[in-house]
């Protein structure tokens, strides 16, 4: 049975820096390693996401062949259901950090998500988030330590194993 294991988080909290640390780990030999935007444009699914994460995670596991996977996304766990993915195990991981780093991180990016509008859109889905830390199988706040962060995520994921 296929394992994915998603690491979400909301723009701004550190899901591409941990990815590009774990495409070059040794978890590479175990899992294929995905970050959703690289798979499929959103833009082509603006008024319909969920159709966007299935299509994005029909094509991971196109992909990944016979190993398992791990998806970087901004996806909650209402999404992962919506997905049925019956014939798989699912782990989601969710990375947070303060309110007043994510705005930073957000304005530093000169980009549609440096928008005031944008960055209070984030800072209020990751309240949802938080709201809801206990669908999902890890929590991690990544305000200060991106490399303490990183080996908590990777010993989790061994653990997964």
């Amino acid at each position: 049975m296929k394992r994915i294991i998603f690491i979400t988080g909301v723009c701004g909290v550190g899901k591409t820096s941990i990815y590009e640390n774990i495409k070059n780990s040794d978890l590479s030999h175990t899992y294929s390693i995905f970050d959703i935007d690289n798979l499929l444009n959103v833009n082509d699914y603006k008024d319909n996401y969920d159709m966007f994460y299935k299509n994005a995670v029909d094509k991971a596991i196109d992909k990944s062949k016979d190993k398992d996977i791990i998806l970087f996304s901004c996806i909650n766990h209402n999404d992962v259901e919506n997905l049925k993915l019956e014939d798989c195990v699912t782990r989601i991981i969710l990375i947070t950090c303060d309110n007043e780093e994510l705005k930073k991180r957000l304005k530093n990016r000169n980009n549609d998500c440096s928008s005031d509008e944008f960055i209070n859109e984030q800072i209020k889905y990751q309240e949802w988030f938080i709201n809801n830390m206990d669908y999902y199988d890890a929590d991690f706040n990544n305000t200060n330590n991106t490399e303490e962060v990183l080996e908590k995520i990777i010993d989790i994921i061994e653990v997964f194993n």
